[in-house]
């Protein structure tokens, strides 16, 4: 079991945030502000809601009329060959290691310790992540939640929903020029994929009954150069009102997009 695969440790994860690494979607709306001050600085007035017994969403508020749900995206699962099953090789990995240090007795040794591995699968980076990869496991996860959104009104008639997504995914960019085998060390020119831009991810949320999205990305760190800005610096969580976004979104060019992760 991966730490993160309970709720709570997502939002302790969140909460460890500074605000400087935070963007707002519209810039300065102060309503999406309070909704993530409200997860920072009012957590004791939440209910936790998430054990499997208990009715969804993950969290609730009624103090402050709010309700959320907590989800995980990366770039790694997909739809299998069979066109049903997802198949996710880091997850599988990650569930073996865990299982051998079970095994040999580890987390026993160290009770207190967190279980999080960081493991590699063998595969060629195109097969092991992928940008069609996390473009479909976010509309995937994101949309099934959101068809969920009638029962969670149910439960907890007049909160406001938010949807928490903790996205694993590496940082992509858009490369130009043709198409070459990539070494560490290499350097390329494009431009940096801005996913809380992206019209393939924004226009799900934006079309939907979430009111507002806590997009959180801790991995989304690489030496990216601009020549009139220098080093461009990713936001660690972007707080998006999804009612107050406007288009025209980013058209990125799929068969262009590559991981900075190799």
């Amino acid at each position: 079991m991966d730490i993160y695969d309970k709720e709570i440790e997502i939002i302790k994860a969140l909460q460890s945030i500074d605000m400087k690494e935070v963007l707002l979607l519209p810039e300065n709306d102060t309503s999406a502000e309070q909704i993530y001050l409200s997860v920072l600085q009012k957590w004791e007035k939440w209910t936790n809601s998430s054990g499997k017994s208990d009715p969804p969403p993950d969290f609730f508020c009624d103090e402050l009329g709010l309700m959320m749900d907590v989800m995980r995206i990366d770039d790694h699962g997909h739809i299998g060959r069979n066109g049903k099953s997802i198949i996710n090789p880091t997850l599988q990995r990650e569930s073996e290691v865990m299982r051998e240090l079970r095994e040999k007795g580890v987390f026993e040794i160290f009770p207190n310790a967190k279980p999080y591995s960081i493991v590699d699968t063998k595969l060629p980076t195109d097969e092991d992540h992928n940008y069609n990869f996390y473009r479909d496991n976010f509309n995937r996860v994101v949309g099934s939640h959101i068809r969920k959104i009638p029962n969670y009104k149910a439960n907890h008639p007049g909160l406001k929903t938010i949807f928490l997504v903790f996205d694993e995914a590496s940082p992509y960019f858009e490369r130009l020029g043709t198409h070459t085998v990539r070494r560490v060390g290499d350097v390329e020119s494009g431009r940096p994929h801005l996913w809380f831009e992206d019209d393939a991810f924004v226009s799900l949320i934006k079309d939907s009954d979430i009111e507002y999205l806590i997009w959180f990305t801790p991995y989304k760190y690489c030496d990216m150069f601009d020549a009139g800005c220098g080093r461009i610096k990713f936001p660690k969580v972007t707080v998006i009102n999804t009612k107050s976004i406007n288009a025209p979104f980013i058209q990125y060019k799929t068969s262009n997009m590559v991981s900075t992760e190799l």
